[in-house]
């Protein structure tokens, strides 16, 4: 054989072993995955999964909770499932259709994360992929009132007081109850911060738990707490109606600026950003924490994520990829890719280099306690309820919205509300009350 032939034959050879080098490796049955993630969020998780190295097909579905119920049902469970709530996969390891999860490093999250995927009992039952930080009040540097500064240290910290002062002299409020098919979060969103820094955290374990009634005094008083805000509102409460919660906070910027403050989750600056004038975070837009209502109330944000957990499959159908995947996606290589994208990781070895800004540091900090350590991490309320009474919370705040004023329909919404809680199955309670609330 001669030296050019000998040559084409080691190249070929070579070429054969490394087809697919850097790609998942399809010799072995693909890992299958549901999530809630469908168009562009779809797209951003599956270029981290191709990263893994590992076989997967993933199918995203805005019906998850039919197509998971469904699978379980006729024993034809995914491997893998990822969920906005942890309600639901607490509610599948309870009845004992979920893997307990082990291979994760506890040391690379910070105490209240490791709290916040566990069973009351203490099992881990899901990991965390991405989160947000909720209970924040964003403004604009330019435009935000002097009352709301430090005078001495410019410090942009403001009370609970100083924020209904505000009101009073001019409608601060940015607010947008309109979400495609999920019209009402925000004001969801808004009542469990008002709850959360008004009756406590032990109080608000016990409202989403289902042990303190809708019609308590503790809940009447948060939402016509609420109903304040609302009157805060440039064009009131039927103008927080009429407009979707991403354009609201564009008044921040634009000519004719309405309003100076808007209370949304993290994920609300791709919204700011994509605004005409360009605003830049921590020259154009940057926040403060949602003060204390009672002063006596403990220092918490409210937060929000979505998770993966493990599926138990019928004997000899396990697919022994899934464990690697789970630990390459709740470790550092998986979850510094989230923070590339712009979305926040709680890895705490995710340091601040892998945001952009100050202002994404700053979240990134308060998510993994490397800022605020002493401070609750507690999950919006409308995550943990069931589905029905999710639902039934939209419609309540949509409806109380449109008549803040009015006390007897308040008490007829909180009434319905205690009767959807009731009417729940005991499987829908059991789940909400085996998940942890709050972690610190």
């Amino acid at each position: 054989m001669n030296t050019r032939r000998v040559i084409a034959v080691f190249f070929l050879a070579v070429a054969a072993v490394c087809a697919g080098c850097g790609a998942p490796q399809k010799s072995s049955a693909p890992v299958q995955i549901v999530g809630i993630w469908t168009g562009a969020e779809q797209t951003a998780f599956e270029q981290i999964l191709d990263h893994s190295g590992i076989h997967y097909v993933y199918t995203g579905s805005r019906n998850l909770d039919q197509l998971l119920q469904s699978d379980v049902r006729n024993q034809t469970p995914p491997d893998l499932a990822v969920v906005a709530s942890p309600t639901d996969l607490a509610g599948y390891y309870a009845n004992g259709q979920l893997e307990k999860i082990t291979g994760v490093a506890q040391d690379d999250y910070a105490g209240a994360w490791q709290e916040l995927v566990r069973t009351r009992g203490g099992d881990q039952y899901a990991v965390v992929l991405k989160a947000d930080l909720k209970s924040i009040v964003w403004y604009n540097p330019h435009t935000l009132p002097a009352s709301l500064k430090d005078t001495a240290t410019g410090a942009v910290e403001p009370t609970w007081t100083q924020l209904q002062d505000l009101s009073r002299s001019a409608p601060p409020w940015c607010l947008g109850l309109g979400a495609d098919s999920a019209s009402g979060f925000p004001g969801t969103d808004w009542m469990a911060a008002i709850m959360l820094r008004s009756a406590g955290p032990q109080a608000y374990t016990q409202w989403v738990h289902g042990e303190l009634p809708w019609t308590s005094q503790q809940v009447k008083n948060a939402f016509t707490t609420w109903g304040t805000v609302l009157r805060g509102v440039p064009g009131g409460s039927a103008s927080a109606l009429l407009t979707r919660f991403d354009q609201a906070g564009q008044a921040l910027f634009g000519p004719s600026r309405g309003c100076v403050l808007d209370s949304e989750g993290s994920f609300i600056t791709g919204s700011y950003r994509a605004a005409a004038s360009s605003p830049r975070p921590g020259q154009d837009f940057d926040f403060f924490a949602l003060p204390a209502i009672d002063p006596q109330s403990p220092p918490a944000y409210e937060v929000a994520a979505n998770f993966a957990g493990m599926f138990v499959k019928p004997e000899g159908t396990r697919n022994p990829q899934t464990q690697k995947l789970v630990s390459y996606l709740a470790g550092y290589d998986g979850q510094k890719r989230w923070a590339e994208r712009g979305s926040f990781s709680v890895h705490q070895k995710v340091g601040n280099s892998a945001y952009e800004g100050p202002v994404n540091q700053k979240v990134a900090d308060i998510l993994t306690q490397r800022e605020q350590g002493d401070a609750l991490l507690c999950f919006g309320a409308s995550d943990l309820m069931g589905a029905p009474l999710r639902a039934a919370f939209y419609q309540a705040v949509l409806s109380y919205a449109s008549a803040p004023e009015d006390g007897q329909n308040l008490d007829r919404l909180l009434r319905q509300l205690d009767q959807v809680q009731a009417a729940q199955s005991k499987a829908q309670t059991e789940a909400v009350q085996q998940s942890t609330v709050c972690g610190k």
